[in-house]
């Protein structure tokens, strides 16, 4: 019996283990005590690491802050899919977090569909020239892995992007229940069931403490078994909606858990994290990018939900998600900036 590939990635867990790495090593017992006074020479590296405002180019009064762009990926291993692709972007200069939200269905330009027949080819996914592989942007990560997921999605949105991370769903379900569930005000009863999927949805309207498999459900409700008015103010069955609605989740799971209440929590949530996910990030990489300024973090004006604006459309016998080329263009020369030009007022001379 195949199960149906989850849509369902939780976004805020990689926000959390960043946050959380950089917080243990900085924080870690003696470490900055301990090292930096025993050996002199590491105090210029860890006070790079303490003040990434440190490793921005400075030229006259100008300050260049690099940002951290990654590309967050969510599916199940086994199956190698990406049900749920997002594209994160933080500036350690001001602490904002932006999440923009891909739709699976997106459809590849002329471009980047090349790019993916191509690798498909060359991976032996196709073996005959007439063969070809569904040009939508969720095909990428089954045929090259994170490293062409990451090549398509930068070629199509024309942004570069640093690194990428790629997350067992399976790892959501275990960090809600280490977190102790989430508190969270379900807005209308959820009935769904499918046999053969052997999946079956069954939440009741009102606020309550969703642990894993309750959070999972609710994550992956999309349409119930029988459709009513109250369920019609919140889906109509498109992933456009239940992206919203898992944005919703993951906002109040960030606001509840980046908290130092769970910080003696943090090792255990890293294990699970680490057991779950690939990347072409190492510690080193993110290192630069936090500060004890991560503890200012506010979750209500620090982070940003966006979705990649465009309309469902019905192309070849497909059902597609074409983007907005030129509102896509806006949205990422405002939010997914590679770096920020700051004036200094200090000067020249000293």
């Amino acid at each position: 019996m195949n199960l149906k590939k989850f849509y369902v990635i939780l976004c805020g867990v990689m926000a959390i283990c960043l946050f959380s790495i950089g917080l243990v090593i900085i924080l870690g017992t003696g470490f900055v005590d301990n090292t930096v006074d025993a050996h002199s020479d590491l105090k210029d590296p860890l006070g790079k690491i303490l003040n990434p405002q440190d490793n921005n180019d400075v030229e006259d009064n100008i300050k260049v802050v690099k940002t951290f762009t990654c590309l967050l990926l969510g599916g199940d291993r086994v199956a190698e899919n990406t049900d749920t692709i997002i594209l994160a972007n933080y500036n350690p200069e001001n602490l904002k977090l932006t999440l923009m939200s891909i739709p699976r269905d997106t459809r590849l330009s002329s471009e980047t569909n090349k790019m993916l027949q191509n690798s498909a080819r060359e991976a032996g996914f196709l073996v005959d020239e007439d063969d070809y592989i569904i040009d939508k942007i969720n095909s990428a990560y089954p045929i090259g892995k994170g490293k062409l997921a990451k090549k398509i999605v930068s070629t199509l949105l024309d942004i570069d992007i640093d690194y990428y991370v790629y997350i067992d769903t399976k790892v959501f379900r275990e960090i809600i229940d280490l977190l102790d569930g989430v508190e969270y005000e379900i807005p209308c009863d959820m009935d769904y069931d499918d046999p053969l999927q052997d999946l079956h949805i069954h939440l009741k309207k009102g606020k309550q403490i969703l642990y894993g498999k309750e959070a999972e459900a609710f994550m992956r409700f999309r349409e119930p078994n029988e459709w009513n008015d109250e369920i019609l103010k919140y889906y109509d069955g498109s992933d456009m909606k239940r992206i919203q609605a898992q944005q919703n989740f993951i906002k109040e799971l960030l606001r509840q858990k980046i908290n130092m209440k769970y910080f003696t929590k943090v090792s255990d949530v890293i294990k699970t994290f680490f057991k779950n996910f690939e990347t072409d990030v190492g510690l080193g990489d993110i290192l630069p990018y936090f500060s004890l300024d991560v503890l200012k973090f506010d979750i209500n004006n620090d982070l940003s939900f966006l979705k990649l604006p465009g309309q469902p459309a019905y192309e070849d016998n497909l059902w597609y998600y074409k983007f907005d080329v030129q509102k896509t263009k806006e949205i990422l020369d405002e939010y997914f900036k590679p770096e920020i030009i700051i004036e200094t007022n200090q000067s020249t001379g000293q």
